[in-house]
């Protein structure tokens, strides 16, 4: 298994797929999953594309540390990076990958980057004075975020089956998703279609049954989650926006979950550079995996048009 020691010592580890080009796609997962969650969609885009998945520090099979944030996150990146001598690297961050992405780029820059892809997380994932569009379509405030914070102190494996209802439509009646979205039960994403042929596994990876059963160390260390967490509820990345001046694909869910469409059109508005935005109708925070063909379609587009 392919793992690199980075310099503080720590064994991270990755994967790649397709054959090295210059035109390079570094998968980025979130919260409390691990390379995994990318496989079927780098499996789509491998005979195009080289596609390089990582666990972070502490998530899937890297070694935990006694130091976890989205900028070691990000520190691990650019390791990686540097350790391929890759250059003109795509960052395709999900959920809280988008928050390591960005925490990429307030320490580093447009360094090796040739452009990113992103998709559904707000800039700031918590609600604060007159910022509106934090987790949950605005619900998560402070107080509401060290709450979740100590429910993972306390026991991470419940936790992440109460948050499992928090990314249904149903959760929030506010939003207008068709019927048959609706009536999912907590542990059943069965409208994400599926690819058996080319993905790897992506079926179980919806299926919440199997990932309580296995619990949260089945994933990543539970304090290696909790960490993360807590880090990514108080960065604000809104002043970094402007300062990516590489080209973006922003996936855009509608109406979403986890996330308003408002905290997705703030990327369109503030980002510095080129920005191709996309509404994934209707969308969830896995919109990306509801829309695949329509995602993999955007992706290719997105990859090979020319921009100054």
């Amino acid at each position: 298994m392919p793992y690199f020691t980075n310099s503080q010592g720590l064994d991270i580890y990755y994967e790649e797929k397709g054959k090295k080009n210059e035109k390079t796609i570094l998968f980025l997962n979130g919260s409390g999953a691990n390379c995994s969650m990318n496989r079927q969609i780098a499996g789509l885009l491998k005979d195009d594309y080289h596609c390089v998945l990582m666990d972070y520090r502490g998530y899937g099979k890297s070694q935990p540390s006694r130091f976890n944030s989205m900028a070691w996150c990000a520190f691990d990146v650019k390791e990686l990076i540097e350790h391929l001598e890759l250059d003109k690297v795509t960052l395709f961050g999900h959920s809280m990958g988008v928050s390591v992405a960005l925490g990429y780029c307030k320490a580093y820059g447009m360094q090796y980057l040739d452009r990113m892809i992103l998709t559904d997380q707000s800039p700031y994932v918590t609600s604060d004075g007159d910022w509106t569009h934090g987790r949950l379509q605005g619900r998560q405030d402070k107080d509401m975020f060290l709450k979740f914070v100590q429910r993972i102190f306390d026991n991470p494996d419940m936790f992440f089956m109460e948050e499992i209802p928090r990314m249904l439509p149903g959760y929030y009646p506010e939003c207008e998703y068709p019927k048959e979205m609706l009536e999912q039960g907590a542990l059943d994403f069965s409208w994400i279609p599926q690819s058996e042929e080319k993905g790897a596994g992506l079926g179980s990876m919806f299926d919440f049954r199997e990932v309580v059963a296995r619990g949260m160390r089945g994933d990543c260390d539970p304090l290696a989650y909790v960490a993360t967490w807590f880090d990514s509820g108080y960065q604000d990345y809104r002043p970094v926006l402007p300062n990516i001046t590489v080209p973006v694909l922003y996936l855009a869910p509608y109406p979403g979950t986890e996330y308003d469409y408002e905290s997705n059109l703030y990327y369109k508005e503030h980002l510095g550079g080129p920005v191709d935005f996309v509404e994934l109708r209707p969308g969830t925070h896995m919109a990306i995996y509801e829309h695949l063909e329509e995602t993999i379609r955007h992706i290719r587009e997105f990859m090979e048009r020319e921009y100054e």
